[in-house]
This record gives structure tokens, C-alpha cells and sequence, in this order.
């Protein structure tokens, strides 16, 4: 059967395909997807040939329409936690510094300031981690 005349929404995939597709459905790619594949299959494109696509390159489908790779978010994942480090580090040295300041004055203000900064910057960071490994955890 040849998948001219059929949405992409109607697609059924099956075996390693689901997944591929699962994720463009979540991140509202696969009308994206729909319009890209006449482009690069020359035309019309049966249902094994989709499904293939979506099972064995689900990199090139992911970078086709603009979604990271699982190696990407690993990547990205390893970053995050270098920064974590970074920062954690630098609280603790700003905790050192805290406590060699007169509480009140224009030093332990700007300590704190940079605490507070420090740990703004901790927590968004987490929270991408968080949601990097939902995401990881997806493929």
C-alpha cells in the first residue's frame, strides 16, 4: 500500500519504528516530518519505506526536524553536571568567604548576592538535567 494519499497522523508504525514516532508526536514534529519526505524520497513513499526510516534512522529524522539525538542529549546531559560541579564549587568558596565577612557590611552583602545568584543558576540547572533524562529516557 503507498502512503500518497495518507497523513502521517494515520501512520501506524510498527516494531522499532513506535518509538521514532512517539517522539515526534510528543514534540508536534511529525507535520514537520509530513512535509520534508516528498522532498527526500522523490515523491510518493510507501509505508515500509516510512517505517524503515523511522526504525533504523532515527538520528537523521531527529536532526531533520530539528530534535537532538540520544548521543546529543548525553552530551548535553554530561555539561550540565560538569556545570553543576562548577558551581557547587564556587558556593563553597563563597561559603568560606561568608564566613570571613561582617555580617551587614558592603562584602557580606555582594557574598551573598553572588550566593543567591550561584544557587538561582544550581537550580535551573537541575531542572534541565531533569528534563534531559525524562527525555533520555523516552528513546
Amino acid at each position: 500500500m503507498l502512503y500518497k494519499e495518507m497523513s502521517i497522523h494515520d501512520f501506524e508504525p510498527w516494531s522499532g519504528a513506535v518509538n521514532t514516532y512517539k517522539r515526534l508526536e510528543r514534540n508536534n514534529k511529525l507535520n514537520e516530518l509530513e512535509w520534508l519526505l516528498p522532498e527526500l524520497f522523490n515523491g510518493d513513499i510507501e509505508e515500509t519505506e516510512l517505517n524503515d526510516l523511522l526504525w533504523f534512522e532515527p538520528d537523521t529524522v531527529y536532526e531533520m526536524v530539528g530534535l537532538e539525538t540520544e548521543s546529543e542529549i548525553e552530551d548535553r546531559i554530561e555539561e550540565i553536571e560538569s556545570e553543576i560541579e562548577y558551581v557547587t564549587e564556587c558556593m563553597n568558596v563563597f561559603d568560606e568567604e561568608l564566613e570571613e565577612c561582617e555580617p551587614g557590611s558592603n562584602e557580606w552583602q555582594s557574598v551573598m548576592n553572588s550566593i543567591v545568584s550561584h544557587k538561582t543558576n544550581m537550580n535551573e540547572l537541575y531542572d534541565e538535567l531533569d528534563s534531559l533524562q525524562v527525555e533520555l529516557e523516552e528513546f
